[in-house]
């Protein structure tokens, strides 16, 4: 992960950038932060999504602490995990929620196959996921370390879902999903 600077902020980076850490798996997919956390993840297996902390100063190098792991049966998953949103949780400021997704296992079926998810030093981020959905988890921010409570299924019958944001005044919830692949006439 490389960060930039526009101090003179004029849309252009002043520098080459600093490399902030380096080591994770290619092909990153999703960057999202929350205070001095940021979360990384690639498109499916062996993409774990990374945990990092940030140093004292936006310059120095990203610390990893942890990380979750979306583990698929064999046989492939067509559309795996890929995107990544943060909110902070409500009523508990220690805490962010994650929001990933784990789409269709393959392209004109609902999936029926289950994934599971494991952590590095990530205590609680554990359980079975059906795809076409998309989940949530709780992450708290403790001195001791980060722990993660509260996995939840909180959409379902999505095919590859992506573009996850939320709106800031309201707290509203988007995504797109990538549906079905047309048929073609000839």
């Amino acid at each position: 992960l490389v960060r930039f600077v526009d101090a003179n902020r004029d849309g252009v980076a002043d520098g080459t950038g600093t490399v902030l850490i380096s080591g994770l798996p290619g092909g990153q997919t999703a960057l999202k932060r929350w205070g001095s956390l940021f979360f990384v993840t690639g498109q499916g297996s062996g993409k774990p999504i990374t945990l990092l902390r940030a140093g004292a100063t936006p310059a120095d190098p990203l610390t990893r602490i942890g990380s979750i792991t979306i583990n698929y049966p064999p046989g492939g998953w067509l559309h795996p995990h890929s995107a990544l949103a943060v909110r902070p949780t409500p009523g508990d400021p220690a805490s962010v929620d994650l929001f990933f997704q784990l789409g269709s296992k393959v392209n004109f079926a609902a999936t029926t196959a289950r994934a599971t998810l494991s952590n590095d030093k990530v205590p609680g981020a554990t359980g079975s996921l059906l795809g076409d959905s998309i989940y949530r988890i709780t992450l708290s921010d403790l001195p001791s370390g980060i722990s993660a409570s509260n996995l939840t299924r909180i959409a379902r019958g999505l095919r590859n879902p992506a573009g996850f944001a939320f709106e800031p005044v309201t707290g509203d919830f988007y995504f797109e999903d990538n549906g079905i692949d047309g048929l073609v006439d000839v």
